[in-house]
């Protein structure tokens, strides 16, 4: 997709990338990045944010998710990252059951987990 302007990317990204995420702290996200290409010499120079960036296909089911990617322009690297994993990917068993030192230590592992099988889909690139 080619855009006239950085006007135009801006426009792009408000209107079709930031309404993919019902969180209100994503959109917070996207209004200063916005922000951040607005003020920008060069917008298309600038690291693309990319919101939700699904890997392993774009089937409704999806195998992994992150809430942002950052493409650098220069290296065409991919960095990712998860705002609150635990409130919406890791889900505790038992949570009635189980005291809040045990719920911590189940999260903590769980954490670490997601956040290893990201690194690795992020640094295959």
């Amino acid at each position: 997709m080619k855009f006239q302007s950085s006007k135009d990317f801006v426009q792009f990204y408000r209107s079709v990338l930031k309404r993919v995420s019902n969180s209100q702290y994503e959109k917070a996200i996207a209004d200063r990045y916005i922000d951040y290409l607005k003020n920008s010499d060069n917008a298309y120079e600038e690291p693309f944010l990319i919101p939700e960036l699904r890997y392993a296909g774009k089937e409704a089911k999806h195998k992994y998710r992150l809430d942002y990617t950052i493409l650098n322009p220069y290296t065409n690297k991919l960095v990712g990252f998860e705002i609150s994993p635990s409130s919406t990917h890791m889900v505790v068993d038992r949570i009635r059951d189980v005291k809040k030192i045990d719920i911590n230590e189940d999260l903590s592992k769980k954490w670490v987990k997601e956040m290893n099988t990201s690194l690795s889909l992020v640094y295959q690139r």
